[in-house]
């Protein structure tokens, strides 16, 4: 893994936790196979969920929420179960996929997801998405994107767009 991929990560971390030392920093290092190589788009989230401790030093956690704007697309591996779920009717391919590079080598982790509200594409109101437990929301440093990742079952789903970030007060677009 690249030195400068998980120094963005850990830089990142600092700035959203507000904390000096990071605690979770996921390195992707060898694990291609759990990265997806095709991806399809399957709708516009509304708002994502997560439970993160930043700003406290304590232990403390706390549920965040955030309103994405609506260039903000989610994406699920090709062939996962999640695609199932969604008939082809309500899927919307109308982005490229965020992420530049092959694969990220390091994610920081910003909280455990609780999961997102994913807008119909045809019909009215949306869909909760559930996470599996021990699903974790990740930024990737530098990319227009998030990253809902378990630690044993791989890469879940990518939220990502135009505007997309995160900064030191939270998750941005």
């Amino acid at each position: 893994m690249a030195r400068k991929d998980y120094d963005k990560a850990v830089e990142l971390w600092r700035s959203f936790h507000q904390k000096v030392e990071p605690d979770q920093i996921m390195t992707l290092e060898g694990a291609v196979a759990s990265w997806p190589v095709e991806w399809v788009c399957v709708g516009r989230p509304e708002v994502v969920y997560y439970n993160s401790d930043k700003w406290y030093n304590d232990g403390r956690r706390q549920n965040y929420y955030h309103n994405h704007n609506p260039k903000v697309r989610v994406w699920h591996p090709a062939g996962s179960d999640e695609l199932k779920m969604l008939p082809a009717s309500q899927r919307l391919n109308d982005q490229a996929f965020p992420i530049s590079s092959a694969f990220p080598q390091a994610l920081t982790v910003l909280g455990d997801c609780l999961g997102w509200d994913l807008l119909r594409v045809r019909g009215s109101g949306s869909i909760f998405a559930a996470p599996d437990e021990g699903e974790l929301l990740c930024a990737v440093p530098g990319e227009p994107a998030l990253v809902s990742i378990h630690p044993e079952l791989g890469v879940c789903a990518v939220l990502g767009g135009p505007g997309l970030r995160v900064e030191p007060r939270g998750i941005v677009g």
